[in-house]
């Protein structure tokens, strides 16, 4: 809202310009051209002040080379100023000097707003570019008061073939400025876009009026410069007076364009080490977990086989031979000591370090083997989906098919009262998804996060290792 404020405010100034510089005519047309072409000379020497004075921190181009175009442009037009009819500045020249001025400061000024398109992405040697367009000014200024430079005004008979064939290849070259912004339109801000574009649009309408006016200060002579008025002073709401209050819409528009880029590679970056630190901790959790597993697993292992042979020789007791009710607690002890001697081989599994052999192997057949492996109670119906012709996959196949014989265990054990398990392989990309789902009780939303540490578990009698192994398994063969 206040850029669009703004804009209208500087719309209302202009239009009271050109009211109050269209109403000098009726001091004569002298003073009317005089004011115009001022008017467009401090425009174009404010745009190279602005471009020249900015041109270290900007992020790209095109503001720079227009300034140098319109500082030659402004010079040249004040040339043609002092040398107007009736100004008195050179007076061994007849109107045909400011004419052929114009037609040279036109030729530069449509060209360089074509020509500036292209650095909006390539970058502009400053003083090469500043003192190549001296010194082409500077030839075409000396052909022209040498009189070397083609006619273009012919006293009481107007405009000469050249001029006006002149005029129609400004229009041409402006038509193709036009074409090369829309090109490049989202390179600027929309706004800038618009108003540079309508300002192409009203210097080409100017150029075409120049093409038929007879008399210097006749009508079409005045329409064109009217027209040129305008056109500068939308070239002088886009880019001087962005330049200045809104400089981020046209200097540091590309600045503001990496910043944008580089905030959201830090916000990336930023869940990306979250990630590794979260990923770090888990390791070294897991890494700690396994050092204590495997102190345990020392500690427990004698003291059990001890109570093995206890229990052993407390059955080859007579007296327990006749005893039920001592043979049913000797039947339950040996089921715990069996129970402490499997979460004992689970937890030496999760200690000792994955060393996978990965090669190339087909995947279906180490599903089938997962599966043949368990066997699935009558009230659950297997579903299995694995379609021919999957590529090989890198893995250790030992590996693979223990954490698929662990997920459909579990799967298995989710449905106490029946359902289905459902097994499925495919391509996605360039990796291969393989699913193990059912139709059993779920999982908890809120142990979730949880499932994959060690020794969480909901199942009666489980050891909360199975997914922990699994999942150092997969980690260990790049899955």
């Amino acid at each position: 809202m206040p850029c669009l404020r703004a804009f209208q405010r500087d719309v209302l100034i202009g239009a009271f310009l050109l009211t109050l510089i269209a109403a000098t005519m009726m001091y004569g047309y002298l003073l009317f051209h005089s004011l115009v072409e001022l008017f467009s000379i401090v425009i174009a020497f404010s745009i190279f002040l602005i471009a020249w004075n900015s041109r270290e921190s900007m992020d790209n181009d095109f503001l720079l080379y227009l300034g140098i175009v319109y500082f030659f442009v402004g010079t040249i037009d004040l040339f043609h100023t002092l040398a107007y009819k009736g100004m008195g500045v050179l007076p061994n020249f007849d109107s045909n000097l400011p004419t052929q001025l114009w037609i040279i400061a036109r030729y530069l000024e449509s060209t360089g707003l074509f020509v500036s398109t292209f650095f909006l992405k390539r970058k502009v040697r400053p003083f090469l570019t500043l003192s190549l367009y001296a010194a082409v000014s500077s030839i075409v200024l000396l052909s022209v008061f040498s009189g070397l430079f083609p006619i273009c005004y012919i006293e009481g008979s107007g405009l000469t073939v050249f001029k006006i064939a002149s005029e129609y290849v400004i229009v041409s070259i402006l038509a193709l400025s036009l074409i090369r912004m829309y090109c490049v339109r989202f390179s600027l801000e929309r706004y800038v876009f618009l108003l540079v574009c309508s300002a192409i649009v009203l210097t080409a309408f100017s150029e075409l009026s120049f093409t038929l006016y007879v008399d210097v200060y006749g009508a079409f002579n005045m329409l064109g410069h009217t027209l040129k008025l305008v056109s500068f002073y939308l070239i002088y709401l886009s880019v001087v007076r962005t330049g200045i209050a809104v400089p981020h819409a046209l200097l540091f528009r590309a600045t503001k364009e990496s910043e944008d880029r580089l905030r959201k590679a830090v916000e990336e970056k930023t869940r990306e080490l979250l990630r590794l630190q979260e990923r770090f901790l888990e390791v070294e959790r897991g890494a700690a977990f396994g050092e204590m597993a495997a102190s345990v697993i020392h500690d427990i292992k004698t003291p059990m086989q001890s109570l093995l042979n206890l229990v052993f020789m407390l059955r080859e007791s007579d007296t327990i031979k006749k005893d039920e009710k001592l043979i049913e607690i000797l039947d339950r002890i040996e089921q715990q000591i069996s129970y402490l001697n499997s979460v004992a081989l689970e937890l030496k599994s999760f200690a000792k370090p994955m060393k996978p052999s990965i090669a190339p192997v087909e995947l279906n057949p180490i599903l089938h083997g997962a599966l043949t492996s368990i066997e699935i109670p009558s009230n659950i119906r297997a579903e299995v989906k694995l379609p021919d012709g999957l590529p090989k996959i890198l893995a250790d196949p030992v590996f693979m098919q223990r954490v698929l014989a662990n997920l459909i265990q579990n799967a298995l054990e989710a449905m106490p009262n029946g359902g289905i398990l459902q097994v499925s392989a495919s391509k996605e990309g360039n990796q291969i998804v393989v699913n193990v789902s059912d139709t059993g009780v779920g999982i908890d939303p809120d142990n979730r996060d949880k499932i994959f540490s060690p020794m969480f578990t909901t199942k009666k009698g489980g050891t909360g290792l199975g997914l922990a192994i699994s999942k150092r398994l997969l980690e260990a063969i790049g899955g």
